[in-house]
């Protein structure tokens, strides 16, 4: 398992390298100060936080103090960011509050003038989302690779989980160990314990040792060695995509085309495996929406992508890709696939597909 510090300087030395300033988020939670900490050794005067203010509790007003007060101990400039209910939409559920979260970070990133925003996303964080995207039924590479370290929230902003980063990430109580190590505290939010959340229920199960098979260090050997795997395949597929998309995606008119050629043909099913998820082609469609000039984030279900495979057999046919943020109407014919309403980003294809590229959810 790595430490905090070694993975936030392997972030500073890639990803990070530059003069601008990089975010950090701060909820005042544990793992939140402990990449505070680690961030503070890794990049110094550059640092910025930022802390979100959900309006979800009365002691909400009391966190951003203590953030405050916290960053201000170690010299570390801060700013506070309201995503109360009723801003930008949403209610008063930790759904909602997730929704409104990265557009507020979003808008300090940009009037700080930063590219960065890290997050302390963990191997915790990670394991329960995984089981939680299985028991909702989701398959595929996407899943089993856990969180993206790195994800666009727009042309200018990305956020990076410099825990994530690497094979061997750090848990919960390794974030713990360290933030107590250097004798700082944190603040406590019970919505946490609210088990009627699913991940809180599920949190609370792993933490009583109800699911002690999914907790053990042999499970998470393999979990990891599993995510490792997948991410493998994932970054096989995404250069598979970039090459097909790069001959194969050219304006048509007023809009544009993806030639028949580009298209994968649907992998067959298995004995062990009936049922395979689209993924060639969900990887295509997703850097596809990137390489509009209306940008898209393209959520590739499964029945949309059987209606499309339905649509290219017969050579005919119109199917609404559900995206981000807004739709997609797609046509297929006999030659591929028709965006009739969608141009191209600018630049040349080449350029166009590295733009694309650096706008999705990546695994480096």
């Amino acid at each position: 398992m790595e430490s905090p510090t070694a993975c936030v300087d392997r972030a500073a030395v890639g990803l990070l390298a530059g003069s601008e300033p990089v975010l950090v988020a701060v909820s005042g939670g544990s793992d939140s100060v402990a990449l505070l900490l680690a961030a503070r050794h890794a990049l110094g005067r550059r640092l910025r936080v930022v802390h979100v203010d959900h309006g979800l509790r009365s002691a909400s007003a009391a966190d951003g103090c203590w953030v405050a007060q916290l960053a201000a101990s170690l010299g570390v400039p801060v700013r506070i960011e309201s995503a109360a209910p009723g801003s930008h939409g949403g209610g008063r559920t930790e759904t909602a509050a997730r929704r409104r979260r990265l557009p507020a970070l979003a808008r300090a990133a940009r009037d700080e003038g930063a590219r960065w925003i890290l997050l302390a996303h963990h191997a915790d964080d990670d394991l329960e989302t995984l089981l939680l995207q299985l028991r909702r039924g989701h398959r595929g590479d996407r899943i089993l690779a856990g969180i993206p370290p790195v994800r666009a929230l727009d042309a200018d902003v990305s956020v990076v989980r410099p825990f994530l980063l690497g094979d061997a990430p750090p848990d919960r109580r390794a974030l713990q160990a360290f933030r107590r190590a250097a004798g700082i505290g944190h603040r406590d939010d019970p919505s946490n314990r609210d088990t009627s959340v699913p991940r809180s229920g599920l949190r609370r199960r792993l933490a009583a040792g109800d699911l002690a098979d999914l907790a053990g260090d042999a499970f998470r050997m393999e979990w990891l060695a599993l995510r490792r795997r997948a991410r493998g395949r994932l970054e096989a597929r995404l250069l598979a995509a970039t090459v097909d998309l790069h001959r194969g995606l050219q304006p048509i008119g007023l809009g544009c085309r993806l030639d028949r050629s580009a298209i994968p043909p649907l992998r067959p099913s298995t004995p062990t495996e009936p049922a395979r998820p689209d993924e060639d082609l969900a990887e295509r469609l997703s850097l596809l929406g990137a390489c509009l000039a209306r940008s898209r984030r393209v959520d590739p279900r499964g029945a949309v992508l059987r209606r499309l495979r339905q649509a290219l057999a017969a050579g005919r046919g119109d199917v609404e890709l559900p995206a981000s943020p807004e739709s997609l109407l797609i046509t297929a014919r006999q030659d591929g696939l028709h965006l009739p309403r969608e141009t191209l980003g600018p630049g040349d294809s080449t350029s166009r597909i590295l733009t694309a590229v650096a706008r999705g959810s990546l695994y480096p």
